[in-house]
């Protein structure tokens, strides 16, 4: 599985020109990832909008509001000029917004609001006032997972592989009290050429170790995706002197943790079966979206995860 940004506040080829405006360009390159993604059999996460450092008043404003749902219905009824699918048709898109035979979540951080008990498992204070509540943004019955990220860099916690475990426990503890899965959906470790091994390798195997835990129980942590890939186009073995969370072919971390993890999940993935009375909907050969009805051995503290009728199970090739 991957993620796809089509907005971002980054440099780079953008979507939309304007309101209303998109790149035919960029939209016909867009179609054909998702046919080569659908060729090699990966599903797809289309990012829609990048509202990390969005001003409070553009979440307010009627007029925004409205350009972003016509934006995500223009986006989302687009037909492929290769496939011939439109896009909220496609099972290759496996998550992002307004398709009724695609998965529903909110890509967000993950952070408790300050009056969350869990908020002392945030990274900083500062997180406590981000305006993100980790529970009630996913307690909507439209949402069909959760999502956490996890920047131990960029959040002042390189060194604490503890935090790290005790951040997505704290929120496996959650997605069991909403009864719906949860996904890593964004992580990563800086690194440079000479300490791969030592200080990225084991947030890796810490990350991938609870995901098969999990699996194997039956709870709602599904699966994790690493950021961020460069595959064989980026700087060659040993002229990475600076720290960086790209993963290259050659990394450890790609060869003894990412390989063996996607394999073990592909093999679930392969055997996956859907509840009874649980009907995909015709023509759609995804297999990531299976619906489970396992119960979770409650650890202390932890409610059972099971019994919700909208439980359902990911599981991510």
């Amino acid at each position: 599985m991957a993620r796809f940004f089509l907005a971002d506040d980054e440099s780079g080829v953008t979507l939309l020109r304007g309101p209303g405006e998109m790149d035919e360009t960029v939209a016909r390159g867009l179609d054909f990832v998702i046919a080569q993604a659908a060729k090699y059999g990966i599903r797809l996460t289309l990012v829609l909008l990048n509202l990390w450092k969005t001003p409070y008043d553009w979440f307010m404003s009627p007029t925004c509001r409205d350009q972003v749902k016509q934006y995500f219905a223009a986006i989302t009824g687009r037909r492929n000029t290769i496939t011939g699918l439109l896009y909220r048709d496609d099972p290759t898109i496996m998550s992002w917004s307004i398709a009724p035979n695609q998965l529903v979540t909110t890509g967000a951080e993950g952070f408790f609001d300050v009056s969350h008990p869990m908020a002392g498992y945030n990274p900083a204070s500062w997180a406590d006032y981000s305006g993100q509540n980790f529970k009630a943004n996913h307690a909507h019955p439209g949402i069909d997972y959760a999502t956490l990220h996890m920047w131990p860099d960029n959040w002042g916690r390189a060194q604490d592989m503890s935090f790290g475990e005790k951040w997505i426990q704290a929120h496996v503890q959650v997605a069991a009290e909403l009864g719906i899965p949860l996904l890593v959906e964004e992580f990563g470790k800086e690194a440079d050429e000479g300490s791969i091994s030592s200080a990225r390798d084991p947030w890796f195997k810490m990350v991938h170790g609870l995901v098969d835990s999990s699996l194997a129980s039956g709870g709602p942590l599904q699966g994790s995706l690493f950021w961020q890939w460069d595959g064989p186009w980026g700087p060659a073995k040993g002229s990475r002197s600076s720290k960086s969370n790209y993963v290259h072919l050659e990394d450890s971390t790609f060869v003894q943790h990412i390989i063996p993890f996607a394999r073990r999940l592909a093999a679930l993935a392969a055997t996956a079966q859907p509840v009874p009375g649980c009907k995909p909907r015709a023509g759609n050969s995804v297999s990531g979206a299976t619906i489970s009805n396992s119960t979770r051995p409650a650890p202390p503290a932890v409610q059972s995860f099971g019994g919700a009728p909208n439980n359902r199970r990911l599981l991510l090739e």
